[in-house]
């Protein structure tokens, strides 16, 4: 007794599993359906959310502006405009002395 089996229509973004090609189609007009495959097609319009949003001070990078906006709010490093870091070289061992005593 075989009996063949029954076409399975499965949509797998919805997770949507039925054996009727009616249903399938139905489905397929669904609101539910449309919602996931709008947010897939968003996704690929802009894969890269992170490269548009981020703070100018310490540049994090923020996924929606409100959220850059409390950050902004909270925010306590100094800006990174051009800051330039000198390094002295020190090679007199007496200003070497002065430093350590100084330090203990």
């Amino acid at each position: 007794m075989n009996t063949p089996k029954t076409p399975k229509y499965n949509c797998v973004c919805c997770k949507f599993i039925t054996a009727n090609k009616k249903d399938y189609k139905r489905h397929l007009l669904s609101a539910k359906h449309n919602k996931f495959t709008n947010v897939n097609e968003s996704n690929e319009k802009n894969p890269n959310p992170f490269s548009e949003i981020k703070c100018n001070i310490c540049n994090k990078n923020y996924t929606s502006r409100s959220g850059l906006w409390n950050h902004k709010k909270k925010c306590s490093q100094k800006p990174l405009e051009n800051t330039l870091i000198t390094v002295t070289d020190i090679t007199n061992p007496a200003i070497i002395m002065h430093l350590i005593k100084e330090s203990q």
